[in-house]
This record gives structure tokens, C-alpha cells and sequence, in this order.
């Protein structure tokens, strides 16, 4: 097959992406050359596209002996194999091959062979020739037409000469090749088949013969594989003329074409409808085709498809059309001679969607082609199916579609795309019920685009219950109900109660046995599929109704209300009863067949039931009150763990109010306690200020003790006294803060004051440190004369908390005053604890001359001054022979504070010292600051 061209395939440039976007194609298909003979070859026959996607033909002419040849050509358009038959194995072969099932080609030369009849032979997968049988006459001679591969696994065709009468036979061949004349025609049942044979869908064989027949004009016949031959149908002019081969479509009815008939004798396309009726569909005129010499294909799109060997509305060259039954019949090419002539066989389609045909002349050296109709849009063949699941299965969709290659796909859920889903099929592992919705497939190619979709139901497994009476007075029940499942029922359970599932009696309709206990039953059903989804779980309540005595008892002082004497209730149902103590007396608890404090109680009666109410009297009216108190840790004080308990107050039946300080934020809180006189409370902190702190409160007579315990991260626990308040005669005091035995180096060396007040048991204390830092108070005395005494200091980083007391005067145990780390301060930036034993002194308005003369003493590291001094109307005047250093100062009368001014000794500049007079002991001290310096300031006679 020499002096060849061979052509490229058409590249599309399609602007199709996975997302997928519509792409408008030219408006016709187009047709492409895939590979043009020469040298003598002509392919009279229709290519056959081989499973490794090679096309496969016969030439009727071209190699050594000019006797035609076999072809391979790639899918890419370029020779693979060519066999050239030499006359003896067989001459001018006109018929297409066939692919069997095992891979193998088997055809047909017209001419050759032992008696020069013609051939049969067999082309294997690897190029090997085969020939297996040459026609004597007898047996058949000259076949034209493709062979067929039975169902029985033998091949069967058909000889336009030879049999019994020469006018034609039906012959069977193995595959071993024994070859047998099946049937000889005789003229009235036809003459001269030029088609092939094809195979029903009943199962039987059916052809045309050109000749013969009630009128000679040619027949439609059927033929049993036990060679039993009926004439269908008797060609006459009306009906066409050389009738060619069969399809079949999927009604069961058999389409074909006529080479004559029709207008101005162009052919016709017949349709044979049943068994015994043929009508014309369609007659060809010259601009639409003539002599349309092959089969009809049906394509996957559900057209028809072929060729006419002349006619077109261009040079006469033949056509290539499509046509729908029931339709008109469109030319999509008409042959011009460079694209191709005289078209002599059919088309197939490729797996690509594409159509391939031969033409016998034309193309790039005149002598036929190959060629590729292209350009079709996508269009569906099948649509993928609406699948109902449950969970945790798998469902596929799968959609069949044709069109011109390459064809895009995505598949989208509820029109949004799913990520690399770009395959005609769609698996849905495990799915569950996120995955039910409509699934879309958007299909797509250079010529435009196409959609279908699918809807998913994932579903649940679904069971009833038939309701059984809301009251029962039987305890023996038997309880029904249905189970439904798309991939069936595989258990139902149930259970009473709560009391442990069990398997009831059947599955789709089932049944269990319960025996009830009196009262409220709650029974429950679930079924199960096979895969182990589980249904909803359904439940039904059912009273069973059965009556028993109430016994009402009370231990101490009070009653029941109401007592339900002489009643009998029903188990089961819920009752109120309430515990009424008496005057003094205090509801403790139940006891009996139920232990609870609820009162009211509220009750399931149970049989034979015995409930009785115990009273105590109430501890809560002696101890009713308010209190006060402080809490801290029992190793020592801690600035975040320590605080003040203030008006706590408790009432006659054990309620109470009260707030917590810590950090100098006061938070509330409210409780009660129990008979037992023990009570636990939960105090919020707001406002970024840690967590919430516990309360545990023990109370006794006029005293309350437990702990304070914080809950954050670095969680504590304090100890807690708090007393009663109490009158208490009223006075003024003064107070010292000294700087304390053993006291940090970095404390400060003077003396912190305070001036109290106390009006009839509320205290108010006013005063600074000797650090200069002023404080205040007011409180109120609890138990035996004794203060809680607690400020926060230095923005809530500091305190002084202690007790003081009241009892004959003012005293004091250890007094905490704590200063957290502050780098940002002058003076003790690195903080300090300091423990100290106050010194205090009752205070009355002064008698002239209580304090006539005294030494005043100023210290600190850089200064030392020793005045001696008198007081004259509490006012200091200093004497002859003191330092030269100004100094003035006066005691307030009113309430013992000290204050004095004085020169340091640096020019002109002065400072104020602040303190208070202990009037018992007739003596003063207090402090002094300066920017970098701190100092004490003592006066004593």
C-alpha cells in the first residue's frame, strides 16, 4: 500500500474546564481524514474498529498480484500491518471483516481459492494468515457480504452465486474451518444475497436477497439456525429495488436501504414492521444522496446513520447522513473528491463517540480513505439511576454518554461541585444522611455540554409500635409493632424500664411478652439492619394500675399534711405530701421506705409504703443573728487567701446573707443550713477576679467557724471564725502600729497610728501607716468584745488584718500588715510582711498639764534629733539647749493625734511627722517621710 498520506486527527482546542462552562461547536460536524490509500488499493468495505483501537478493512484491489489485501491502521492514522492475498488464498475481497470473541478477524475474498469461488479466512491478534476454506460452487460462490458469529459459535454468510440452482446459498463455517451449505435459494424464495446475515433478538438469522421473490425484485427472509428459511417480505418497484443489508432496532423492527427505487430511481430506506408488512420511510433524491449501497448504524444518540454512494448537493460524490425515524433525513457531508468519493460501505462509531467510515475514490491520491466524522455535542445514552440507601453503605451513579471525544465530566451535589469527581461513575463510600441530595453530572466536550442527575435518599432504618392501653390493670402485656429497612430487618430489641434490651419474636412484624411492675412502665423498641444502622428508638408509656395502703408516721413534734387516712392510692402515682413542725421545731428529714430533706415531698407510691416525717427542735432561734469575722490560713497570712466576713446574717429557720471581702472587693452570697447546722455555699467572683470560692460553715452558739477555699488554679483553703455582734459601751482610743520584734529590714522604721471610735459596739478606725499609707475602717464588735479588723491596701496587692478586742479596754493579738512586691515604688519597692503586737490607750479630752513636759526623739538612717520639749495646751514648744532644727507640733484633744513640723537640717526645708498620744502611759510616738527617707518619731516624759 505504497505512496500513502496519512493525516492527523483534528486537535480540538476545547475551553471546557472541570467546573464545567458551556462551549458553543460549530454548528455541523466535521469530517477529518485519518489515513489515504494509494498505489492501486480501493476500500470497497466498512473499517472495523479492532478492541486495541486499530482500524481493520479489506482493499478489493492493490498489491503484487493486484488481488486486494488486509490493513491494520493505529488510532494515531499510521500503517501498522497490511497482508496481500496472491489468488490462491484468495482474490478481491469486498466484504468487511469481523472481530470474533477470541480476539481473531475472519472475512471474505469474492474471487479465489481452489475453484477461484472465493475464500474464507482468519487473521489472528498477532498478523497471522489463515485460510480455511475455498467455495466450490456447490457449496456456494462469490460471498460479498461480512460474516456472522452465531450464537452456536459457528460463523455464518451468505454466497451471491453457487448453491443447488447457482442463484445464491447460505453457508455455516467452524472455527476449525468445516464449512457447510445451510441453505440454497431457488428464485420464488429469492436469489442472489449481495448483504449480510444478522442476528434477531428472537434468536433467529435474518438477510435480503437482490433478486427473486413473488415479483423477482428481491426479499426480506428469516432463517432458523436448523435452516428452516420463511420469506418475510417480496420487494416490488413501489418498494425499491436492491435491497441491501439489515439493522434492527430496539422494537424489534428491521430497517434497511434499497440501491434503487424511489425518486428518479436514488433508493429508498424501508422499514419491515412486524412479520409480514414493509413501508417505505424515506426516498432519496439527488441533491440528498443516491444509491445508498450499506447498512443503516444506529448511533448512540439514537439516530441513524450512512452513506449514498452517489448524489449530494456538491459534485455527485456521495453523501454522508443521518436521519431519525419518523423524521426528515439530513445531509451532514456531501463528498467532493479531496474529502473523499463514492462511499460504498456504512459507518461505525468508536468508543470516542466519533464515526468512521471508508470511502472507495477521492482523498489525497484518489484512491479512498479512512475517515473520522467528528463534532458531535454530548448527549446521553443512559442516565444515572435515583438510589435509595441507609447509612454507612455504598451507592454508585453511573452515567453513559456519546459524543465526540474527549468528553469532560463533573459531578456536582445540590450544584456544588465535588472535588475530583471527574469520571462518568460516582462512589459514595459509607455514606450517611450529609450525602442524600440531588447529584448532578454536567457532561462536556468541544461541541457543547450536557446534564442529567440523580437524586440519593440515605434513610434510616424505621420501626412502629402499636399502642397498647395508656392504663392496664393486668401486669401480663403482650406488645406488636412493624420494622422497615431498605436492606431489610435483621433484629428488633426492646426493653422495660431500662432493665437490659432483649430480641422480640420476628422482625418486619414483631411481638414480645413484658410482665409490668405497678406504676409508670416506660417499654422501648430498635431495630437493626444487616449492615448495623440502627433505628430511632420508639417508646411508649403504660400505667399499670393496682392500689395499696400508705402509712403516715412522724418522730418528734409535728404533722403531716394531708394523711391520706383510710385511702388507698395507686402504685405508681405520684402524691404530695407536706412535713408541718411544730412551734420551736425544725423539719430534719424522711425516712421510712424514701430518705430525703425535700419538703414538700413529692412521691411514687410504692406497696405497703411507710413514710415518716422527723422533727428536731430549731437551733436557729437563739442563734439567729448577725455576724462578723475574718478568715485566713492557718500557717500564716497570705494576701490572696485572707479577707473579712462581714454581715453575715442568719435567720430563725437557718437562712442567711451575708458578703466576702477579699482582695477589698466585697462579694455576696446566700444559703442555708441544715438541721445538722452545717451549711456549704459557692461564693462568684466577678470581673476577672479569679475563681469562685467554696464556703463550709459549722455553726454553734453565737459563733460560726469553717473555711474559705479558693478554686482557681492555685487553689487554698482558710480557716474561718466569725462571732456574733454585740452592744458594747461606747469610746475613743488611740493606736500604735510599731515597726515589731524581728521586723524585715526593709520595713519601715516608724510607727503607725490609729484613732478609733467605738459607738456603742460599731467601730471606726482612721490612721496610716508609717509608710504613709492611710486607712480607714468601720465595723461592728462581735462575741466578747472583739473587732475583725481588716483593710486592703496598696491598690488590693496588701492588707493589715488582725483582731483587736474591746474587753476592758483596747488589745491586741499579732497584727498582719503585708506590702506585695512594687519595683515602680521609692520606698520598700521589694515588699515585706510584718507581724506586730499593737499598743493602744482609752482617750478622753486631755486635763491641762496631763503630759506638762516630754523628750521628743526623730530618727532614721541619716538623722537624729533629741528635743526636749513642754506641752502647754497641748501644744509642743521647744527648749533651751535642744538642736537648732525648727520644730513646732500639737496634740488634737479631741481624739490624741500627734503632729509635729521640723527643720531636717538642709536649709529651709521642713517635715511633717504624724502619730498618736497613748494616753494610759503618757507617751506618743508616730513617723515621718521624706522622698528618700522614712523615720520614727517618739515622745515620752
Amino acid at each position: 500500500m505504497g505512496h500513502r498520506r496519512i493525516l492527523g486527527f483534528l486537535t480540538f482546542s476545547a475551553a471546557v474546564c472541570l467546573g464545567i462552562s458551556a462551549h458553543a461547536g460549530p454548528p455541523d460536524p466535521a469530517l477529518n481524514v485519518v489515513y489515504s490509500f494509494g498505489n492501486g488499493e480501493s476500500p470497497d468495505t466498512a473499517v472495523v474498529i479492532g478492541t486495541n483501537g486499530s482500524f481493520y478493512g479489506t482493499t478489493a484491489t492493490g498489491g503484487p498480484n493486484d488481488s486486494g489485501g488486509i490493513y491494520e491502521v493505529g488510532a494515531n492514522g499510521a500503517l501498522i500491518n497490511e497482508i496481500w492475498l496472491n489468488g490462491a488464498n484468495g482474490a478481491r475481497p469486498v466484504a468487511p471483516l469481523i472481530q470474533a470473541k477470541g480476539g481473531s478477524f475472519y472475512g471474505t475474498a469474492s474471487r479465489g481459492g481452489i475453484s477461484n469461488n472465493g475464500t474464507i479466512f482468519r487473521v489472528g491478534p498477532a498478523g497471522k494468515f489463515e485460510l480455511l476454506a475455498s467455495f466450490s460452487g456447490t457449496n456456494g460462490a462469490t460471498p460479498l457480504a461480512p460474516l456472522l458469529e452465531g450464537t452456536n459459535g459457528w460463523f455464518y454468510g451468505t454466497t451471491y452465486y453457487g448453491g443447488a440452482t447457482n442463484l445464491g446459498s447460505i453457508f455455516a463455517i467452524s472455527a476449525a474451518g468445516v464449512l457447510t451449505n445451510v441453505y440454497s435459494f431457488g428464485g420464488s424464495n429469492g436469489a442472489n444475497p449481495g448483504a449480510g446475515l444478522i442476528q434477531g433478538t428472537d434468536g433467529n438469522l435474518y438477510g435480503t436477497t437482490e433478486y427473486g421473490g413473488d415479483g423477482g425484485l428481491g426479499t426480506v427472509f428469516e432463517l432458523t439456525y436448523a435452516g428452516v428459511l420463511s420469506n418475510v417480505w417480496s420487494f416490488s418497484s413501489g418498494t425499491g429495488l436492491l435491497p441491501g443489508g439489515l439493522t434492527e432496532d430496539a422494537m424489534g423492527n428491521f430497517y434497511g436501504t434499497t440501491v434503487n427505487g424511489g425518486f428518479d430511481s436514488a433508493g429508498t430506506i424501508f422499514e419491515v414492521v412486524g412479520t409480514n408488512t414493509l413501508q417505505t420511510d424515506f426516498k432519496f433524491g439527488t441533491t440528498n444522496g443516491a444509491d445508498p449501497n450499506s447498512p443503516l448504524t444506529v448511533g448512540n444518540d439514537g439516530n441513524w446513520y450512512g452513506t449514498t454512494e452517489l448524489g449530494g448537493s456538491g459534485s455527485g460524490l456521495g453523501t454522508l447522513f443521518y436521519w431519525n425515524p419518523g423524521g426528515l433525513l439530513t445531509d451532514m457531508i456531501s463528498f467532493a473528491g479531496t474529502n473523499g468519493a463514492y462511499p460504498r460501505s456504512g459507518v461505525v462509531q468508536g468508543a470516542d463517540g466519533n464515526f468512521y467510515g471508508t470511502t472507495s475514490q477521492g482523498g489525497a491520491y484518489g484512491e479512498g480513505e479512512i475517515y473520522q466524522l467528528t463534532g458531535f455535542p454530548p448527549f446521553i445514552i443512559k442516565r444515572p439511576a435515583s438510589q435509595m440507601w441507609v447509612s454507612n453503605a455504598t451507592a454508585r451513579f453511573t452515567v453513559a454518554a456519546g459524543g465526540s471525544a474527549p468528553l469532560l465530566y463533573q459531578w456536582q451535589l445540590d450544584e456544588t461541585n465535588l472535588p475530583g469527581a471527574t469520571n462518568a461513575s460516582l462512589l459514595i463510600s459509607h455514606e450517611q444522611f450529609t450525602n442524600s441530595g440531588t447529584y448532578t453530572v454536567i457532561i462536556a466536550n468541544a461541541y457543547g455540554e450536557i446534564s442529567t442527575n440523580a437524586v440519593l435518599s440515605v434513610v434510616a432504618p424505621t420501626i412502629s409500635i402499636v399502642p397498647p392501653p395508656a392504663t392496664v390493670t393486668n401486669a401480663s402485656l403482650t406488645i406488636s409493632g412493624a420494622a422497615a429497612d431498605p436492606h431489610g430487618v435483621a433484629i428488633v430489641l426492646c426493653q422495660l424500664n431500662g432493665n437490659g434490651w432483649s430480641a422480640a419474636s420476628g422482625t418486619t412484624h414483631w411481638q414480645t411478652n413484658v410482665t409490668l411492675p405497678p406504676g409508670t412502665n416506660k417499654f422501648q423498641a430498635q431495630s437493626f439492619d444487616p449492615l448495623g444502622n440502627p433505628s430511632a428508638v420508639k417508646s411508649v408509656v403504660i400505667f399499670y394500675d393496682t392500689l395499696s395502703t400508705l402509712t403516715l408516721q412522724t418522730n418528734g413534734l409535728g404533722s403531716i399534711s394531708p394523711g391520706f387516712k383510710g385511702t388507698n392510692l395507686t402504685v405508681g402515682r405520684s402524691y404530695t405530701v407536706r412535713a408541718i413542725p411544730a412551734k420551736g421545731q425544725l423539719f430534719l428529714d424522711w425516712s421510712g421506705t424514701i430518705s430525703t430533706t425535700q419538703n414538700p415531698l413529692i412521691f411514687l407510691m410504692q406497696s405497703n409504703m411507710v413514710v415518716q416525717a422527723n422533727f428536731v427542735t430549731n437551733p436557729f432561734i437563739a442563734a439567729a443573728g448577725t455576724y462578723g469575722g475574718l478568715f485566713y490560713g492557718g500557717d500564716g497570712v497570705a494576701e490572696e487567701s485572707a479577707g473579712l466576713l462581714r454581715n453575715l446574717v442568719i435567720g430563725p429557720l437557718g437562712g442567711y446573707s451575708g458578703q466576702i471581702v477579699i482582695n477589698g472587693v466585697a462579694h455576696g452570697f446566700t444559703g442555708s443550713f441544715d438541721a445538722s447546722e452545717q451549711s456549704k455555699a459557692t461564693v462568684a467572683r466577678s470581673g476577672g477576679l479569679g475563681g469562685p470560692l467554696e464556703l463550709h460553715l459549722t455553726l454553734s452558739t453565737n459563733e460560726v467557724t469553717g473555711t474559705v477555699s479558693g478554686t482557681n488554679s492555685d487553689g487554698w483553703t482558710s480557716m474561718l471564725l466569725a462571732e456574733q455582734t454585740v452592744k458594747f459601751e461606747s469610746g475613743r482610743y488611740t493606736l500604735l502600729v510599731p515597726p515589731g520584734l524581728g521586723a524585715p529590714s526593709d520595713c519601715p522604721p516608724g510607727y503607725g497610728y490609729a484613732l478609733v471610735t467605738n459607738h456603742n459596739g460599731l467601730v471606726t478606725l482612721n490612721g496610716a501607716l508609717a509608710d504613709g499609707t492611710a486607712f480607714t475602717q468601720t465595723a461592728p464588735i462581735v462575741g466578747a468584745g472583739d473587732l475583725p479588723f481588716y483593710v486592703s491596701l496598696y491598690g488590693n496587692t496588701g492588707l493589715l488584718l488582725g483582731w483587736l478586742n474591746f474587753d476592758g479596754g483596747l488589745t491586741g493579738t499579732n497584727l498582719w500588715w503585708i506590702k506585695s512586691p512594687s519595683p515602680q515604688s521609692a520606698l520598700y519597692p521589694s515588699g515585706f510582711t510584718n507581724v506586730v503586737s499593737i499598743l493602744a490607750s482609752a482617750w478622753t479630752r486631755p486635763a491641762p498639764g496631763f503630759m506638762p513636759s516630754a523628750t521628743l526623739t526623730i530618727s532614721s538612717t541619716s538623722l537624729a534629733l533629741d528635743f526636749a520639749v513642754s506641752i502647754t495646751n497641748n501644744t509642743l514648744v521647744k527648749e533651751a539647749g535642744s538642736p537648732s532644727n525648727s520644730l513646732t507640733g500639737a496634740i488634737t484633744p479631741g481624739t490624741g493625734l500627734l503632729k509635729i513640723t521640723f527643720g531636717d537640717g538642709a536649709g529651709k526645708a521642713t517635715t511633717i511627722g504624724y502619730g498618736a498620744i497613748l494616753q494610759d502611759s503618757a507617751n506618743g510616738a508616730g513617723y515621718f517621710l521624706t522622698k528618700t527617707n522614712a523615720g520614727a518619731v517618739v515622745l515620752q516624759p
